[in-house]
């Protein structure tokens, strides 16, 4: 199995948009390999929201495409994080394995005078 960093750990205070990995060698011959997207919140302010969203393109963010989406509210932890996944099984039309193919994290939302620490990756 191959860990790939799609965003390292951050602590954050407002919206913030990751920066692009490439994701167009992950085909075997012709047939885009077996992927399973992670995120991980180890910690939320309480009673605050924050909502994640994996971003695709094929043309370098002239066209941007929302894939995997995730909101969560409420105080979180270390000792109880949050690990959230989604695999290729269930995204059939993303990027990841296509010609030119770029994903990021955005943390599209988040709650005034809140604190969220997060880390996502791709395992293949």
């Amino acid at each position: 199995m191959t860990f790939t960093e799609i965003q390292a750990r951050v602590s954050k205070t407002a919206t913030f948009t990751g920066s692009d990995v490439d994701v167009s060698s992950f085909v075997d011959s012709t047939v885009v390999r077996d992927w399973t997207l992670k995120l991980q919140v180890e910690a939320l302010t309480a009673a605050k929201s924050a909502r994640f969203q994996f971003e695709e393109t094929v043309d370098d963010w002239t066209t941007t495409l929302v894939g995997p989406t995730f909101q969560l509210k409420g105080l979180i932890e270390e000792s109880y994080d949050r690990v959230k996944s989604w695999k290729k099984a269930n995204f059939p039309a993303s990027k990841i394995g296509i010609a030119s193919g770029e994903i990021r994290l955005k943390l599209a939302e988040l709650d005034s005078s809140g604190t969220v620490i997060y880390h996502a990756w791709m395992e293949t």
